[in-house]
């Protein structure tokens, strides 16, 4: 199925991408004698990040192994509506976000936030909703960070021939040593590279592909010849109504739940940074997100047969056949810095919750040079604990990455509700976060409940818990909550 590589081809590629990592591994470098031993010097730059970087950053970051390798590959399995159903809701997580970015930028700034789990700590007056948010997030950023990995995988072993084991090992050390090294700095100006490869190359990929297999005349053949891409609920019957409502919970909030998304807008200079972030973010994203449906439709045509699994190899896969040779390692390299790129950002996302939100909050009084080791050690150890889900491969790159959003979703009532509702409180928090998981995971792995994703029971109970136990326990004082919650 997989067509033949040239030798020389393989041999050009490797070697691009071994220089590719040397680049990766010099930024890191400079990044780590540009930071300073403090955790906001280390998460933030001082919070001193400008337009190009913050928004490569985040476009980079939010642009992933999904779009190279998991759209495209649900496009493939489940059709044109099971490939729409994050595009179709994300104008609404723009806007969603933008209600509130401009007071958590300047909360962030005031009262010194490196972590979405400092606003839950400050808000609503008790380091409890913080540690157990903080400890939900990283168990959540885990299946984050491996389709990330998996992505880069598929890509080295359908290159280079190696063992997918090796092939998911290099990049991966390649990626922990310069985050380590230089936390967000070594991220950010990795991300301004990667970002700037991963759309050039995406760009070109994408119009050589859909001309050279027919352009439009493939759709219509996909059309007669597989009728269900272009029907509910799909070819495999993924896309039926209460899929689309659970999906719409997942994309309409998941840039506001992300607790690395807090992090980047933490490190923004400037309001007006942020405010063209979102900006390039509303457009990019289609941009992205459009031109894979025109690579995994006509797949199905041109390339038959695939498993659930093998489809997310679909993009690499056209690439491989109707592409010319050069433009194999031009995507070769902008397939793996996208997924290099998230990666490192849910690293160093992981690693910040897990000092700030646990090492710190339990041991206040601690150095800020073994704040910054205790970080640097986390990176690699939650890294690891990734690496090892990448090898086993659970489920399809879209699949797994859904299942992170919705733990991240279950935030949601707890931070909407520090901002409009005086009446949320710390064990309101706390509760719904707990219950929440539990119904996510139970009505997701073990008995589903009207066909929908685990995701929406888990945030209907969130929320209803969330109001009705704070509602029966005793809020912070007014003095605290006038921060936030504005007078009517």
């Amino acid at each position: 199925m997989t067509p033949e590589i040239p030798p020389e081809i393989s041999i050009i590629a490797s070697a691009v991408l071994v220089a590719y990592l040397g680049i990766c591994l010099s930024i890191g470098y400079l990044g780590f004698k540009k930071t300073k031993a403090e955790l906001e010097d280390y998460f933030l730059a001082r919070r001193t990040i400008g337009y190009i970087a913050v928004t490569m950053s985040f476009l980079a970051t939010c642009f992933s192994a999904w779009a190279f390798l998991g759209h495209p590959g649900q496009a493939y399995t489940s059709g044109v509506f099971g490939a729409w159903w994050g595009p179709a809701w994300w104008i609404w997580s723009g806007l969603l976000v933008w209600l509130f970015a401009k007071r958590i930028w300047k909360l962030g700034k005031e009262r010194g936030y490196i972590t979405l789990m400092d606003y839950f700590y400050d808000r609503y007056g008790s380091m409890l909703p913080s540690i157990v948010a903080a400890i939900l997030s990283i168990v959540f950023l885990v299946p984050y960070v491996v389709p990330q990995i998996m992505g880069f995988g598929y890509l080295l072993n359908l290159i280079t021939g190696l063992p997918y084991l090796y092939c998911i090992i290099i990049p991966a050390i390649i990626a922990i040593i310069y985050v380590t090294l230089g936390g967000i700095r070594s991220v950010v100006w990795t991300d301004v590279v990667q970002g700037g490869i991963q759309f050039f190359g995406w760009t070109l990929a994408m119009a050589i592909i859909f001309f050279a297999v027919g352009g439009w005349a493939t759709f219509h053949k996909a059309a007669i010849e597989t009728p269900e891409l272009f029907e509910w609920p799909g070819p495999v019957g993924l896309v039926t109504p209460q899929f689309w409502l659970s999906m719409a919970c997942l994309c309409m909030m998941w840039t506001l739940v992300n607790p690395h998304t807090w992090r980047v807008w933490f490190a923004a200079k400037s309001l007006r940074t942020l405010k063209f972030m979102f900006c390039v973010y509303t457009i990019v994203q289609y941009y992205v997100a459009v031109p894979a449906i025109l690579v995994g439709i006509p797949g199905r045509v041109m390339i038959p047969g695939l498993s659930k699994l093998e489809a997310d190899k679909i993009f690499p896969l056209m690439l491989l056949k109707y592409a010319p040779a050069w433009l194999w390692i031009i995507m070769f390299t902008a397939g793996v810095a996208a997924a290099m790129n998230t990666m490192d950002t849910q690293m160093l996302a992981a690693s910040s919750m897990a000092t700030r939100d646990l090492v710190q909050r339990l041991k206040p009084v601690i150095s800020p040079k073994i704040l910054v080791l205790t970080a640097r050690i986390l990176v690699v150890v939650l890294a690891l604990i990734s690496l090892y889900f990448a090898w086993i491969r659970p489920a399809m790159i879209s699949l797994i990455g859904a299942m992170a959003m919705a733990g991240f979703s279950l935030m949601l009532p707890s931070i909407i509700g520090g901002f409009l509702w005086r009446r949320g409180t710390k064990w309101g928090v706390t509760l719904s976060l707990i219950c929440g998981v539990i119904v996510l995971f139970y009505t997701h792995y073990i008995h589903k409940i009207y066909g929908f994703h685990g995701v929406v029971w888990g945030l209907l109970t969130a929320t209803i818990v969330y109001i009705v136990v704070s509602l029966l326990t005793k809020p912070p004082p007014k003095e605290v909550i006038s921060r936030f919650v504005e007078k009517k």
